[in-house]
């Protein structure tokens, strides 16, 4: 994730996309996860343990705040 960007990129097996900010409708933050989601029936999951290092989550809730306000539920 980067905060200049209009979005963030996702991969799945040997599927690529797009999704921008605006299509967001909110992030759910969870002890192990991210739950981003699209609509009602679309969302994808981000484990925690993806991650580097712990301050690479916390970069992420930052970015989320600054491109999703409210519509982001942190931890």
């Amino acid at each position: 994730f980067q905060d200049n960007t209009d979005g963030y990129d996702i991969t799945v097996g040997n599927n690529f996309g797009h999704i921008s900010w605006d299509s967001v409708a909110k992030v759910i933050e969870k002890p192990n996860y991210f739950r981003f989601y699209r609509n009602k029936f679309d969302s994808h999951i981000l484990p925690k343990r993806g991650f580097h290092q712990p301050s690479d989550i916390s970069v992420l809730r930052e970015i989320l705040k600054f491109r999703l306000g409210e519509k982001a539920v942190l931890r």
